[in-house]
């Protein structure tokens, strides 16, 4: 297929505004280790005593929380307004040797937000695993083919190093996730088959 095909597909999955929000299970996403700092980022009043804070990028926001001094709750700043003071506290439920909190935000559509630490691990250590991804349908030369963004660096932009795009390559109107065939880096351009 034509190289201008390949690059068409590739700006169309780039523009994930046009591609729905779509939640699979858990385990269907990677999930990564959020840095925990023992004092509030800069320009974040203390939230108490003994907390463990966090700060990062989140689509167009900034994702904050802070992680309860016994690792059992976390205060996430839900309305993206730089404070945690206003935040109720969200329980980690215990589930075998994990504490997960779900917690669901606007940014702008409702996206699960899956937070979890092992019970017994040290308390300054946390992980984040959004559950969404974006998935649509581009047509190249007439054909359909499925698109998805999977966006590894928890960030909600599909536009790192570590985010993927899995394309069905072959047209079989399937894509695999854990095949390199139909697995590329966000932005690299590809050829299709079929």
């Amino acid at each position: 297929m034509r190289r201008a095909a390949a690059l068409l597909l590739l700006a169309a999955a780039a523009g994930a505004q046009t591609l729905a929000w779509k939640r699979a299970a858990q385990d269907w996403y990677e999930p990564k280790e959020l840095t925990l700092l023992a004092e509030p980022p800069k320009g974040v009043a203390s939230a108490g005593e003994g907390l463990f804070y966090f700060a990062g990028p989140c689509a167009d926001q900034r994702l904050l929380l802070a992680l309860s001094p016994e690792a059992h709750a976390l205060r996430v700043d839900l309305d993206f307004d730089g404070d945690l003071a206003d935040e109720a506290p969200v329980e980690m439920v215990e589930e075998g040797i994990w504490r997960r909190s779900v917690v669901e935000m606007d940014v702008p559509e409702p996206v699960a937000f899956s937070f979890f630490r092992r019970a017994n691990g040290p308390r300054d250590r946390l992980w984040l695993a959004i559950l969404a991804h974006r998935e649509g349908t581009v047509v190249v030369e007439g054909r359909a083919r499925r698109v998805l963004l999977l966006d590894h660096d928890q960030d909600l932009r599909f536009d790192g190093a570590e985010d993927r795009t899995l394309v069905d390559i072959d047209g079989d109107g399937l894509v695999n996730r854990h095949s390199d065939d139909e697995r590329v880096a966000a932005g690299v351009p590809f050829r299709l088959r079929g």
